[in-house]
């Protein structure tokens, strides 16, 4: 969870209002995920002017910088103890921090709730005496155009995966959001390794 040092600057000096709806703008999108962007070209310029800001680049850098993460912190289901440290880590003064623990703890609580994120383990899990081999691995991406579910947004990517163990065949779909929730874990467990 970083952001990049000139967005640091620009998020202080935001105040704690414009941040505040910034980051409601993004956890409202986190819970309703669409294929829409966060912010159309309109609303991409009227941005430039409320954040005094002097082009599009630094608003999207700006607001793709939170979103990534918003998004960590979600999918990670990170402590405020934790968000606090990593804020402080990055130079954030004490009232952006305590602005930004507070943003997760009134809008990423709700978040959380959503049914298809409280679907994720919280927990590690337990792994079995025995882990078949795996033996070859096959994948694909495609993009799912029709549904039995009326509350599917379509269309919606997918990636399919195919793997081959010891023990059989398991064949996976994954939606950009568990992709992205299976590669921070993933990233978590190879830095816990690299560590130990």
């Amino acid at each position: 969870m970083e952001f990049p040092a000139g967005v640091v600057g620009i998020l202080e000096s935001l105040g704690r209002k414009k941040l505040a709806l910034l980051s409601k703008w993004i956890f409202n999108h986190l819970a309703a995920p669409s294929e829409a962007p966060l912010f159309s070209n309109e609303e991409r310029f009227k941005l430039v002017a409320s954040f005094g800001l002097s082009s599009l680049q630094e608003v999207d850098d700006v607001v793709n910088s939170v979103d990534s993460f918003w998004r960590e912190a979600v999918e990670r289901r990170i402590a405020d103890a934790d968000l606090l440290e990593a804020l402080q880590s990055m130079k954030f003064d004490e009232e952006t921090c305590f602005t930004m623990v507070q943003i997760w703890n009134e809008l990423g609580s709700v978040v959380l709730q959503k049914p298809a994120l409280r679907k994720l383990p919280s927990q590690p899990v337990a792994v079995p005496d025995h882990v078949p081999d795996l033996l070859d691995v096959d994948y694909s991406v495609g993009i799912v155009v029709a549904s039995k579910n009326a509350d599917d947004s379509l269309p919606k990517p997918v990636m399919q995966i195919d793997l081959t163990t010891s023990g059989g065949s398991l064949n996976i779909e994954l939606d950009f959001d568990q992709l992205a929730a299976l590669h921070y874990a993933l990233r978590d467990a190879q830095t816990r390794l690299d560590s130990s």
